[in-house]
C-alpha cells in the first residue's frame, strides 16, 4: 500500500497504529461471541463485562507489542510492515515503559 498511497494521504480506517484495532477489539469479539446474544442489550452487557475483565497484564502486553509496531512503522518510513518481531522488546519500549505505566495504564483504568 505504501507505493499506492502517498505518505501524506493515509486511509482513515487504517488499523496499523490504533491500539484498539490492534489488540482490544479482536479479544472482545472473541470473548463475546462465545455465546448467542438474543438482543442488542445482551450483546452490550457482554461487551461491558469483557471490557471490565481485561487484565492489567493484557493491557501492558498490548502496549508493549504496540510499541514494536510503532517502531516498525517508523523504520519502514510509513510503509507496509508484514509482522513485528515478538522475540524482543525494542529500545523504544524499554525507554518508554515507565511512561506506559505512568500515563497510558492510568488513563485506561481510571
Amino acid at each position: 500500500m505504501a507505493d499506492f498511497w502517498p505518505k501524506d494521504m493515509w486511509p482513515s480506517s487504517s488499523p496499523d497504529l490504533n491500539l484498539l484495532d490492534f489488540a482490544v477489539w479482536g479479544t472482545l469479539e472473541r470473548e463475546t461471541n462465545r455465546t448467542f446474544h438474543p438482543n442488542v442489550n445482551s450483546l452490550k452487557a457482554a461487551i461491558v463485562k469483557e471490557w471490565n475483565n481485561l487484565s492489567e497484564k493484557f493491557i501492558i502486553n498490548s502496549c508493549i507489542a504496540f510499541c514494536r509496531r510503532v517502531e516498525a512503522m517508523i523504520a519502514a518510513e510509513g510503509g507496509h510492515i508484514e509482522h513485528v518481531h515478538k522475540d524482543r522488546v525494542s529500545k523504544f519500549c524499554e525507554k518508554n515503559s515507565k511512561m506506559i505505566y505512568q500515563k497510558v495504564i492510568p488513563d485506561i483504568f481510571f
